[in-house]
């Protein structure tokens, strides 16, 4: 039975069977969320800094003083919906980089990293490239941004429920999050 207590402070140590590595303990749900926002800081940091970077480089208009706020709001500039597109493009490069990190570090991305836990098949075999990128491009990052985070509150509640605490993109892929010493 789930409880409140175990929703929030999770405190009981689950273990599951890991083909060829044995009995591995799950990680914890709130060490997951904290590594998700890591990682999300990171991403959208990125995308901001380099962004306000070409902003600066182009003497772009949208960051420059009015003389009357009035005036800044109401006045219709067309390259904001290019300040807005090249962030776009700048988060969805930095989730395929956050999806090879993934493949390349064996299941570890900066935020995983930082609390110590580490996603892996549960079947043993290595995480492909295609399914870190479904798991890290495609459910949390489009996912999230067409559903307005809903994918996120899912995530959240399956990773807390479910058996193996998986959330909705490791369903998607057959992956489960453990905790590592390292």
């Amino acid at each position: 039975m789930v409880t409140m207590r175990k929703l929030i402070m999770d405190f009981e140590d689950e273990t599951v069977n890991i083909k060829g590595a044995g009995q591995e303990t799950l990680a914890k749900v709130i060490p997951r969320v904290i590594g998700y926002v890591i990682d999300r800081i990171i991403i959208w940091g990125t995308g901001i800094m380099i962004t306000w970077a070409l902003s600066i480089i182009s003497d772009f208009e949208m960051f420059k003083l009015s003389k009357s706020p009035i005036d800044s709001i109401y006045r219709f500039n067309p390259l904001q919906g290019l300040f807005s597109l090249t962030i776009f493009i700048i988060v969805f490069l930095m989730d395929i980089f956050m999806a090879y990190m993934l493949y390349k570090t064996n299941g570890f991305t900066p935020g995983k990293l930082a609390m110590k836990v580490r996603a892996v098949k549960k079947d043993g075999s290595a995480l492909t490239f295609s399914e870190s990128v479904t798991r890290e491009l495609m459910i949390k990052g489009i996912g999230n941004a067409i559903t307005s985070g809903i994918v996120n509150i899912i995530s959240l509640f399956t990773a807390s429920f479910s058996n193996e605490r998986k959330a909705l993109h490791d369903m998607s892929v057959g992956t489960v999050v453990i905790k590592v010493s390292v």
